[in-house]
């Protein structure tokens, strides 16, 4: 079991916007790779009444494979911006 789960605050969730870059603990091995928010649904049963969607990431630059699995739809708290 991950013993580090992180969870992001309500005011970030809440900021949050089709295109921002993000990371996430969703899918634990793969905390580090760096996504795009594809879509922000309001007023969802999430605790945070935020339900986001990110792409894979891209593809590996070596062997032309994404770096991880689309999310859809799970609670905004999971995510955190990438600093610029």
């Amino acid at each position: 079991m991950e013993e580090d789960i992180r969870l992001s605050s309500l005011e970030v969730v809440l900021s949050f916007k089709v295109g921002d870059k993000v990371t996430t603990d969703f899918y634990g091995e793969d905390k580090q790779v760096v996504r795009k928010i594809t879509n922000i649904e309001h007023n969802t049963g999430t605790s945070s009444t935020v339900k986001i969607s990110a792409d894979d990431g891209g593809v590996c630059k070596c062997c032309n494979r994404p770096l991880s699995k689309p999310i859809y739809g799970i609670d905004g708290f999971w995510f955190f911006p990438v600093k610029k």
